[in-house]
């Protein structure tokens, strides 16, 4: 693998401020995707990445963004300047937190807000007319409540930069409406004239639908993926443990955790097939003379948590060296936990994408990891459905 470039490689293109918080954050080199990103002549072109999660897209969509807006002449710091649009909270809150590290040596600072479901509505829209919100980070069903009152659509007057993560997400059948109903609240981008990035793993066809009301039709289009190149799901150790009925599921699982801490520290995550499930089997594992090995610390993430709770289990987990978390699919694409040694899968899928973004919380970033399922016998079909999955048969 060529050597990546270090971030100090561009001085003179990106303000001293960004490059020490960058150094600040230990960030040295730049990954594949920001190398690529940083390369465009001008950093205000609309432009289409194609990047595979955990390769850094949210710095590679960040630093030009902001480096845009702290050269922009009449720059009006209390209406948003930049609109980072998320599927799900956590990955809108990480954005933040993100974005708030980067901003840190900023004079003026930048304040960076966040406009999510199941959060206080009230609180953080008082902290968002009376502030100064030069940058927001949004869910849509938020943001569409946030444009549909007059006084607070007058804050998106002024937008310079919309940006979408996870865009193929954005874009599919379930958020494609909202995404429109969106992008015709906010000044019409012909006469407007912002910027508008678009930031996805995949491209399926439903993206079309709508690119043509982000993008020009002079977009910069990048990939990180080689045609036919080697997906980042293949690269990471993929197996199923096979069990004979339901009432095994939970001795393997326990028998696979402490197989799996006996090699050393583990941190791991455990997807279940709804929130119900999740929450049943962190009791189970935190129970007084627990199930987890070895005291092992157990975490729980679903949508039936509150939204603070939700909250607390994101940045406990993030620093914890090791644990598992029991989760459904909230965290299924676009979460970032450092570290993660092991993925297991309990039941299947719901498709084989959904089966390639929880693969894809483990082996990030370079480091190494691997992904179980444990499945009974119904759902071994999965396998078949699926070849292009390198998944082998293992035992305990």
């Amino acid at each position: 693998m060529a050597a990546r470039l270090p971030y100090s490689s561009m001085a003179g293109r990106i303000a001293p401020q960004l490059l020490k918080a960058l150094d600040q954050m230990q960030y040295q080199q730049m990954t594949l995707v920001q190398e690529k990103v940083l390369a465009m002549p001008s950093f205000d072109r609309d432009c289409l990445v194609q990047a595979r999660t955990g390769t850094g897209k949210t710095i590679a969509f960040l630093l030009p963004a902001l480096q845009t807006l702290i050269t922009a002449k009449n720059l009006s710091l209390s209406h948003v300047a930049l609109l980072v649009l998320a599927p799900t909270r956590e990955l809108a809150q990480q954005i933040a937190d993100e974005c708030d590290r980067l901003t840190s040596l900023l004079q003026p600072r930048l304040e960076c807000h966040v406009a999510v479901g199941g959060s206080n509505k009230t609180s953080l829209l008082n902290k968002f007319m009376r502030g100064k919100p030069t940058i927001l980070v949004a869910t849509p069903g938020r943001l569409i409540d946030y444009l549909s009152d007059s006084a607070t659509r007058e804050k998106f007057s002024k937008t310079r930069i919309v940006v979408l993560d996870e865009a193929d997400r954005m874009l599919d059948q379930g958020f494609a409406p909202s995404l429109i109903k969106i992008l015709h609240s906010l000044p019409p981008k012909a006469t407007a004239g912002w910027q508008g990035m678009c930031f996805s793993a995949t491209m399926p066809p439903a993206i079309n639908k709508v690119l043509h009301l982000v993008l020009k039709s002079d977009h910069v289009r990048i990939t990180t993926i080689e045609e036919g190149g080697e997906p980042t799901v293949d690269r990471i150790p993929q197996s199923v443990i096979p069990v004979p009925s339901i009432d095994d599921v939970l001795p393997a699982l326990h028998s696979l955790l402490a197989a799996e801490q006996a090699n050393g520290p583990l941190k791991a995550v455990v997807f279940c097939s709804t929130a119900r499930q999740a929450g049943l089997l962190y009791q189970v594992f935190a129970a007084p003379g627990n199930a987890a090995p070895g005291r092992l610390p157990v975490f729980q993430m679903h949508s039936r948590l509150s939204q603070p709770a939700r909250n607390r289990t994101v940045e406990e987990f993030k620093v914890t060296t090791s644990g598992v978390m029991f989760a459904s699919d909230v965290v299924g694409r676009g979460m970032d936990f450092p570290d993660i040694s092991v993925v297991v899968q309990i039941g299947l899928p719901s498709d084989s994408e959904q089966y390639v973004h929880r693969v894809g919380r483990t082996g990030r970033a370079g480091k190494l990891g691997r992904a179980v399922m444990i499945l009974i016998p119904e759902e071994m079909r999965f396998l078949q459905k699926n070849p292009e999955f390198p998944i082998k048969t293992a035992g305990l």
